[in-house]
Formats: structure tokens, C-alpha cells, sequence
């Protein structure tokens, strides 16, 4: 299938920059296509690179070939295509002789910085066989040391890492060297970049033969995404009143520098050692783009030069505010609320870019992070468990502080997944027109004893929420207090939310006399098919944008019927 959405184009990963040609391949489809260089201000376009006929095709991020491996018998046939300009070169053939496919079958391709090759990895069939590493340029094969996980990459110094479920380890000369815990997400030619994640954030660190080092952000900076080459560490970060940036660092330093201008939220993706990574960004005045080391390629969004964002802090927390350069200014303002808690949300072109439809249509946009997001600090993050009536009073101050000073009239909220109970609950403060609930936790004590049987989720549950059904942070209260119309957007395949839960607290508040509304929407939690997207992007601009204009042709025709009576 083309690209030719963002959430087609979110799920590509950068293979190999060639000129300034970079080729991407998607985790949708499992295809590979290329975009070229052009202008910024045009979106870019995408082209599939066709692969009929491949029958095993493998590709290592940053070596500008496909490899078609096709094993038969005690043989490796290598078909060797370059990637070029115009899309795949003629192919270099030959025949390698290997482990019989009875006994081993190809799991992956790894680099050897200690012989600058590529080793193929060929898994035993049996529990008793070794792990096999074949030179795919002179044949040499040779058995991996004893290591726990799959070999991920060779040092120059011949050290293996290696990587599993618990975490990566070394060998060199048959001796473990060292392991930890962590995924190894960038591998240079004398380290690797190893990646720890909890519900509070991530941590990085630099792995050499020699040992591990913490990579530390600048003070009030959290990092996100980190990838390195054997010259640069890149990484993208954030704060709290400084945004979204992009930082280097070389690799045998330890203090990083901001990169001269904001960038949008960005992914930072590891090119291998020869090669500075490449980094995706998308931001609501910026569109999408690739950044390379020659320069941007504009993606599927093109520049929007008119929206203005602004990084802000009312009340403290973290916000950002967009909206339409040109005047009239928005009448409305519609607050966004992420999911979570355990997450933030800056600059971005979420839900398929949603919120320039919005913007478009006569709206200004505050993005907020409540108390309890994370990526702003430890402190932040923690002042809300236990304590969520106090964090949503300090949001409906932020709102009602951001109100005032832009005059904003109206206000209506939008909240996806866990934001959908914060913003039930905001709008006893804060008395929006309407709230947009998105794939909704309402009742909370549901949420949390659907997933209760989980050890990892009930100990994540016990720190942050009060476990007795129907306690005090209970959403299913909500239901009657929200004095909002309330449009609910029900995935019919919720994986984290009961869609029978979602319907019984839709029916319970109708039952109030409340005016809710269920629009029923394909896929799951968060859709995982191009259909199911943009169905789900299209009920929220009907929620958000269509329902005021039905309603502002009510009142008119009200208005003047009035009038000529």
C-alpha cells in the first residue's frame, strides 16, 4: 500500500540515506520505499521500492544494500542489491557454503566492526546446537561463545554483545565481560547505547568493553530517544518551559549542547557506526520531516507558516498553545488531555494531524500536561498520586489562567484514554461546552481490576490510585457530576478498556438525564490499521469541530426565528 497518511508514515523506520535519497522501511506493510529531497514547504511523497521475487530479504540500518539469503541445503545463495538513487541497483550474486537448514535456519544480520563486515546469524534447531556466525564476505564461520540472548553486534576489539529478554551481556575470548539490564538501541564500533524504561521515564547509558556510563541530560531535561554513530550520540529531550530539542554530544564526552531551535516531537533513529543518525520530527507549524546529514526531506505534512506555537506555563505546568496566525482568533478553546498518566504530550501532528482540522476551524488549541505526566521530573510526576483531586484543580487554574489572558470565551475538552478521566472531572472546574472523551477510561476501579491480575500493573496501581471500588477517585461518580454534553469515542475491540465497561457508564449517566452520546469506532486501544485511523480521526473532528457548527446553525435559526415573531 502507498504512504500517503502520517499514521503510514509514523510507522516507517530509516534504512539508508544514498545522496539524498533516504529509504525507509514500514512496520505496517513490511515494505520498503524511498523519499527524495524537495522543497520544505511541499509535502513530500513516498515510492515503494518493489521486491517481487525477493524470497528471504534482510536489510541492517545504515548499509545501503537489501540482501536476498536464501538458504538451501548446506548452502547460502547472497543476493547482493545496492540501494540507488532510482531504487534498486543491479545485484552482485554468489554462493557461500553453510550450515545445513536441517540443523540451523538464518535469524538476523549483525555488523562486525573487528573484521568491517556483516555476520548472518544462523539459530541451532535443536537446544543442544550452537549459535552459528557466517562472514557474508569471505564465508568464514565460526560458533558464537557461550552468551545469553541474540548476538546483536561484533567491537572492534572483538567483543560480542549480545541481547535477551532480561537484558544485553558481553564475551570476548570466551569470557562474559560484562551484562545489565536494558535494550541495546544504537550499536557503534566500540559501544552501544542501552536503553532502561519504567512508567517514569527512560534512562541511557553508554556500554564499552570497559564498562557502562550513565548518559546524563542538562539539569531539568529529560531524554527521550537516543542513537549514536561512532563520532555523535544524538538525542532528543525535553523540559518543561524550554520544550522540545534535539542535543549531541560526542561520544567521549559527557555534556551535551542544544541543538539551535526546537523541533517538534522526534524520533532519533540509529543509522549504524559509520553513519549520524537520522531523526523524524512532527510538530503542528513544522509538519513532518526526516533530518539527515543533508539537510531535511520534508514528509506527508507539509509547513503550516501561519500557526503559531508557543511553549507556556500557566499555573506551572507544561503547556503548549496554538493557534491560527491570522485574525479572528479562535472563539473556542478546546483543552487536550493525553492518556497515561505515566506519559506528556508537546508539540506533535497526533491522531493524523486532528488538530490543524481544528485549528482551521476557528479553534485555539492548549495542550496540557496535568500533574502525574511524566518527562518533566520525579517531583512533578509523583505530587498527583493519591492526591488526583488536587491535580485537576490545579489544571482547571491553568486553564481558567490561559482563558483569561488569550480571552478565549468557550472552552470544551478533549481527553484520550486516562485524559478522558481527568477531563470528566475538569469539567466540574471549569464548565466547557463540551467534552470529547477518546478511547475513555470513565470508571477507574473497572480499569483497574480488569488488569488487576497483572503483578507489574498492581504495583504500578497501588502508588498512584486509592483500589477500593467505588473510593473517591472513582470516575464512575463523573457521570453524573459532568455538567458537559460528552461525545464518547468507543473502540469496539478496547484491549485496555472494557468496551461493555464504557457502554454501562454512557448508559448510567443518560440515565441521569445526562446528554452523552456513544459513536461506536473499528480497532482497538489505539488503532493498528490505516482504516481504522482515519475512521477514528474522523469521528473525533466530527465530535469536535462538526457538532459546534450543527449547533451554531441551531441557534441561528432560533435567533431568527425569534426575531420574526
Amino acid at each position: 500500500m502507498p504512504v500517503e497518511s502520517l499514521f503510514e508514515e509514523d510507522h516507517l523506520v530509516p534504512l539508508a540515506l544514498v545522496g539524498s535519497t533516504l529509504f525507509t522501511f514500514s512496520q505496517l506493510d513490511g515494505c520498503l520505499y524511498r523519499i527524495s529531497t524537495q522543497g520544505q514547504d511541499e509535502p513530500g511523497g513516498y515510492e515503494q521500492i518493489l521486491l517481487s521475487g525477493f524470497l528471504a530479504p534482510f536489510c541492517l540500518p545504515g548499509h545501503p544494500f537489501v540482501y536476498d539469503l536464501i538458504h538451501d541445503s548446506v548452502t547460502l545463495t547472497v543476493r547482493e542489491f545496492p540501494l540507488v538513487a532510482t531504487g534498486l541497483g543491479q545485484p552482485l550474486e554468489r554462493a557461500i557454503p553453510s550450515p545445513s537448514n536441517q540443523t540451523h535456519r538464518i535469524v538476523s544480520l549483525i555488523p562486525d566492526a573487528e573484521e568491517a563486515t556483516l555476520r548472518v546469524v544462523f539459530e541451532s534447531l535443536t537446544a543442544a546446537g550452537d549459535t552459528l556466525l557466517l562472514d557474508l564476505g569471505c564465508g568464514d564461520l565460526r560458533p558464537v561463545a557461550p552468551s545469553h540472548g541474540a548476538p546483536k553486534c561484533i567491537f572492534a576489539d572483538g567483543t560480542l554483545v549480545a541481547e535477551s529478554e532480561v537484558g544485553w551481556s558481553m564475551v570476548r575470548d570466551g569470557n562474559s565481560v560484562g551484562h545489565g539490564a536494558g535494550l541495546i538501541v544504537a550499536a557503534a564500533s566500540e559501544f552501544v547505547v542501552i536503553k532502561r524504561s519504567n512508567k517514569s521515564g527512560a534512562r541511557f547509558s553508554v556500554v564499552r568493553g570497559a564498562g557502562e556510563a550513565e548518559i546524563v541530560a542538562p539539569p531539568g531535561w529529560s531524554l527521550i530517544s537516543v542513537a549514536a554513530s561512532d563520532t555523535r550520540i544524538t538525542a532528543y529531550g525535553i523540559h518543561a518551559e524550554k520544550g522540545q530539542h534535539l542535543l549531541h554530544m560526542d561520544p567521549c564526552d559527557d555534556c551535551f549542547t542544544l541543538a539551535e531551535a526546537q523541533c517538534g516531537t522526534s524520533q532519533v533513529f540509529a543509522m549504524g557506526a559509520a553513519a549520524d543518525p537520522v531523526i523524524r520530527s512532527t510538530g503542528l507549524a513544522i509538519g513532518s520531516c526526516w533530518r539527515t546529514r543533508r539537510g531535511l526531506i520534508a514528509g506527508i505534512a507539509a509547513v503550516r507558516r501561519e500557526l503559531t506555537v508557543s511553549q507556556i506555563t500557566p499555573a506551572g505546568l507544561p503547556c503548549v498553545y496554538v493557534h491560527a496566525g491570522r485574525p479572528p482568533r479562535g472563539q473556542e478553546l478546546v483543552v487536550c488531555l493525553h492518556g497515561g498518566p505515566d506519559s506528556h504530550e508537546l508539540d506533535d501532528l497526533r491522531y493524523g494531524g486532528t488538530y490543524r482540522t481544528v485549528i482551521d476551524a476557528g479553534f485555539d488549541l492548549l495542550i496540557i500536561n496535568y500533574p502525574g505526566s511524566a518527562g518533566f521530573g520525579s517531583d512533578f510526576q509523583e505530587r498527583a498520586w493519591l492526591n488526583w483531586q488536587a491535580a485537576i484543580r490545579e489544571t482547571a487554574k491553568a486553564v481558567a489562567e490561559v482563558m483569561a489572558t488569550r480571552r478565549t470565551p468557550e472552552v470544551s475538552i478533549f481527553g484520550v484514554s486516562f485524559g478522558a478521566w481527568v477531563g470528566l472531572q475538569l469539567a466540574e472546574h471549569v464548565e466547557p461546552r463540551q467534552v470529547v472523551a477518546m478511547s475513555p477510561i470513565i470508571n477507574l476501579q473497572d480499569h483497574l481490576q480488569l488488569h488487576g491480575d497483572e503483578p507489574e500493573f498492581r504495583r504500578w496501581a497501588a502508588v498512584r490510585f486509592e483500589l477500593t471500588a467505588g473510593g473517591p477517585d472513582d470516575g464512575e461518580q463523573h457521570t453524573r457530576k459532568c455538567p458537559a454534553r460528552v461525545v464518547v469515542i468507543a473502540p469496539d475491540e478496547d484491549e485496555v478498556v472494557l468496551p461493555s465497561s464504557t457502554r454501562r457508564s454512557t448508559d448510567r449517566a443518560t440515565g441521569h438525564g445526562r446528554e452523552w452520546s456513544l459513536v461506536p469506532v473499528p480497532g482497538h486501544h489505539y488503532p493498528r490499521t490505516s482504516a481504522a485511523a482515519e475512521h477514528r480521526w474522523a469521528s473525533l473532528v466530527n465530535a469536535i469541530v462538526q457538532r459546534r457548527d450543527s449547533n451554531a446553525r441551531a441557534f441561528s435559526a432560533i435567533d431568527a426565528s425569534t426575531g420574526s415573531s
